[in-house]
């Protein structure tokens, strides 16, 4: 791998797949765009991950191994190495002052931002110089700035996103609820008619947490050190909430549903009026599947809901820095978000802003088809509550489960 001191992208790379040096972007000039263009021709990098999710791993050992190549004559390996072994890696070569690095990107859908990033093994900032990053995400989004709360600071970015969302019955049910409170509303008179899965799953801790975000701001409790009792007082509407919906609450064998599976097939069976799900065509495909209701349809709360992120980063000592930034380049490029964000091929979220980009740009977005059943993008995106940070999300956890749970 060749070693690359100059650090910048390049590149931009539209729909059609042609490509240019000349962005507009006043981060990067066309030298530095050509020699990082011509120094990653014909280089071979490896990609560290620990994510587990078929559809995700289809995505990058598929689809993005191969745009990449296409593209930039970069052939990229992924490998999957679970994070504490990449970080004694990482963190053994950084005391050893180690400058050339054996792998060149990371990417990860869990809390380790954190301590790589304080411990000083990721490389940056190279965020401003990712072409595809100025054109088509929104710089002010909270999202591009924080990670769980951490502060990127441009050494890593966002590559896509999933968000809960609920499912309700049309057929008997007219409208559907906007808010928490319109839940209990609808649950009129139908007791035990409601459940959500167990916190200890991502969809139930990401439930808990929508839950308590609709009735607390949370720019007003993410950064603050709150203790256990500051927290309790802090959250007594939520609190108040969950307790008012214990009389509607259904059980499976006596206890909150652990699955997807699960949670669908008590909804299926009518023995309860809502489900949940991360995956934004679910309603629309399981019901023609014949798995749920035929009036199936996806909702969230006005007041938002939340979900979780996943991020691409460079060691700090990547010995081939340039082609580690075109290869996030091309999964933050149209072609490839939009074929992450299409329900046939994955369904994930796009990390791209519609709304910020040009209407000619954002029509490769918006035109994918998401039936009336489902959520559009934008849509889910204009409600969307951070990723709650892991300390934070396991102190509302522990609060559920003593106020709530244990009562």
């Amino acid at each position: 791998m060749k070693k690359l001191l100059i650090i910048g992208v390049i590149f931009i790379i539209i729909f059609t797949g042609c490509t240019s040096t000349d962005t507009g972007n006043p981060n990067i000039t066309k030298k530095d765009m050509e020699l990082m263009l011509d120094s990653s021709k014909g280089t071979t990098i490896i990609a560290y991950h620990n994510i587990k999710d078929k559809l995700k791993l289809k995505w990058l050992e598929s689809y993005v191994s191969k745009g990449i190549k296409s593209e930039y004559d970069i052939d990229v390996k992924f490998v999957y190495k679970p994070y504490e072994e990449y970080y004694k890696k990482l963190n053994k070569q950084y005391l050893e002052e180690d400058s050339n690095g054996k792998f060149d990107l990371l990417l990860y859908d869990d809390n380790s931002f954190k301590q790589l990033k304080n411990e000083k093994l990721l490389y940056g900032p190279f965020l401003k110089k990712v072409d595809n990053s100025y054109k088509y995400q929104d710089q002010e989004s909270y999202e591009i700035h924080f990670n769980q709360g951490i502060p990127i600071e441009g050494y890593e970015t966002l590559l896509g996103r999933n968000q809960l969302l609920f499912i309700y019955d049309e057929d008997f049910l007219e409208n559907a609820p906007s808010t928490p409170e319109e839940i209990i509303n609808a649950l009129k008179d139908k007791k035990g008619k409601f459940t959500y899965l167990d916190p200890s799953t991502k969809i139930g801790r990401a439930y808990i947490n929508s839950i308590f975000f609709s009735f607390v701001k949370y720019e007003d409790v993410y950064g603050e050190d709150l203790s256990y009792e500051e927290l309790k007082t802090k959250m007594k509407p939520a609190l108040d909430y969950f307790k008012k919906l214990k009389p509607y609450m259904a059980y499976k064998d006596g206890k909150l549903p652990m699955t997807q599976d699960e949670i669908d097939e008590m909804f299926y069976k009518k023995e309860i009026m809502f489900s949940m799900t991360f995956d934004i065509d679910h309603a629309s495909t399981v019901s023609k599947l014949d798995l749920y209701p035929i009036g199936a349809k996806a909702f969230v709360f006005d007041t938002g809901t939340t979900g979780y992120d996943f991020y691409a980063a460079i060691p700090f000592n990547s010995s081939n820095k340039a082609s580690a930034i075109l290869s996030i380049n091309y999964m933050l490029s149209l072609h490839a978000q939009n074929n992450k964000y299409d329900p046939k091929k994955w369904g994930n979220l796009p990390s791209l802003d519609s709304v910020f980009m040009k209407a000619e740009d954002a029509k490769i977005l918006t035109k994918a088809t998401i039936k009336r059943s489902d959520i559009k993008e934008a849509d889910l995106l204009s409600v969307r509550i951070p990723e709650v940070p892991k300390d934070l999300s396991d102190k509302l956890y522990e609060l559920w489960q003593n106020e709530i749970f244990n009562k």
